[in-house]
């Protein structure tokens, strides 16, 4: 193979061809090459008449004779200059569609006709259309690399919006969406399903389109190669559920969707929408709906917004413990949790209810006439799920009391009589 030009070689080339333009060759070249970055990709191409049509671009382009020859050299010298062999397209970083003839030229001297030696390699690329500049990560690669911002416990919670924004500037077009949150990798966790349903559940957000799919969980089933019955995820119901995806909250590693409920039967008006909860990662077959209107004012999307508070997720969460979607209530706890220095450790209560809690033990004492220097307890004021709340006081019995509601007091009751009668103990 004969010895490839020199890049000081390609460069004169390259200010041949911009010979009757009035701008530098550089600010041209460093133009064109931005411009091509930040508005094409391998999806979205353009071409000369295109560009001519942009007016920031277009009077870096030169005339329409020398253009075909600039593009061709300036994917030459690009490549070049990157230390790339041209040996297939994914090499090459400028893009268009006869670009094949660009990399045959360099395997072999022989791929033209001797007789057209005189020709220069410009001359014997027949079109240059479909342009594109080729970026060197794919748009699955971005958004993993956005996900592993966000996932990162290593960097800084404040500046990872704006790394974000400079992984997708420097390394994607502008047609890229971010279709990310951050992913857990837990063991428990199909990642690989886990991310594709994420990715098609934001591009339905971000879109406000409505979304299909089936629900599972996970029960028996037999494994013939195992011989053995084993846990495997099964549909609940053969129909799909129709729903108007708001956000996407992350809690304990796992992730869900919040929407509320669709349906295309004329009676079932906006007021009638209700708040939904799924599991990201037992949903299947999400597709996207191409029927259905457009969720933007629904009376069902300002229900599923009152109940997240705007975008406080955090909050959403501490009022929804175990993502439990009943309505919140005020809930009254008293904890006894002593620490070493004498004080009540809080801690788990932080842990759960993140800064949503409210400490009311003055006033209780007050009010039930005790000691103001009583302190082996503290009362506690928080908002959330009745049901989830149950649960949880159950969880922390060693520490916790709740005292109000009178109805959240007779479900834990009625829990502990239950689980007294299954483990045989006498109250």
């Amino acid at each position: 193979m004969a010895e490839k030009e020199n890049i000081k070689d390609k460069l004169e080339n390259l200010k041949e061809g911009h010979r009757k333009s009035n701008k530098d060759i550089i600010e041209s070249l460093f133009a064109i090459l931005g411009y091509l970055k930040n508005n094409t990709d391998v999806d979205n191409p353009t071409s000369q008449t295109q560009m001519r049509k942009v007016e920031e671009i277009s009077e870096y382009l030169g005339t329409k004779s020398t253009f075909h020859n600039k593009m061709v050299n300036m994917a030459i010298a690009l490549d070049s200059a990157d230390g790339v062999t041209l040996n297939e397209r994914r090499d090459c970083r400028l893009m268009f569609d006869s670009i094949d003839a660009l990399i045959k030229e360099y395997e072999s001297d022989e791929y033209f006709d001797d007789d057209d030696d005189e020709l220069t390699l410009a001359e014997k690329i027949n079109s240059v259309r479909g342009i594109y500049y080729n970026h060197p990560f794919s748009k699955s690669e971005v958004t993993d690399l956005i996900n592993a911002v966000k996932m990162s416990k290593a960097i800084d919670e404040d500046k990872k919006p704006d790394l974000v924004e400079r992984i997708k500037t420097e390394l994607a077009s502008s047609h890229y969406k971010e279709y990310t949150c951050p992913i857990y990798n837990t063991e428990n966790t199909d990642s690989q399903g886990l991310r594709e349903n994420l990715n098609t559940i934001q591009q339905a957000i971000s879109n406000r389109q409505q979304i299909a799919f089936k629900f599972n969980f996970y029960t028996t089933e037999y494994d013939l190669k195992a011989s053995q019955y084993i846990l495997k995820p099964v549909l609940t119901k053969r129909k799909d559920t129709f729903v108007s995806p708001h956000f996407i909250v992350a809690d304990k590693g796992r992730f869900y969707m919040l929407g509320c409920f669709e349906s295309d039967k004329p009676r079932y008006t906006e007021d009638k929408k209700k708040l939904c909860i799924y599991r990201i990662d037992l949903m299947s077959n999400i597709k996207i709906r191409k029927i259905g209107k457009s969720f933007a004012a629904a009376t069902g999307a300002n229900n599923v917004n009152n109940a997240v508070q705007g975008s406080s997720y955090e909050r959403f969460k501490n009022n929804h413990l175990g993502m439990s979607y009943d309505s919140p209530s005020t809930v009254t706890l008293k904890v006894r949790n002593p620490y070493k220095t004498g004080t009540n450790n809080l801690t788990f209560i932080h842990d759960s209810f993140g800064e949503d809690y409210k400490i009311t033990t003055e006033a209780y004492k007050k009010e039930h006439k005790l000691p103001k220097n009583q302190t082996d307890f503290e009362i506690v004021e928080v908002r959330t799920s009745p049901y989830g709340i149950v649960n949880w006081a159950l969880q922390y019995s060693d520490k916790v009391e709740v005292i109000e509601p009178k109805s959240v007091v007779k479900s834990i009751k009625e829990r502990v009589e239950e689980l007294c009668k299954k483990y045989n103990v006498s109250v």
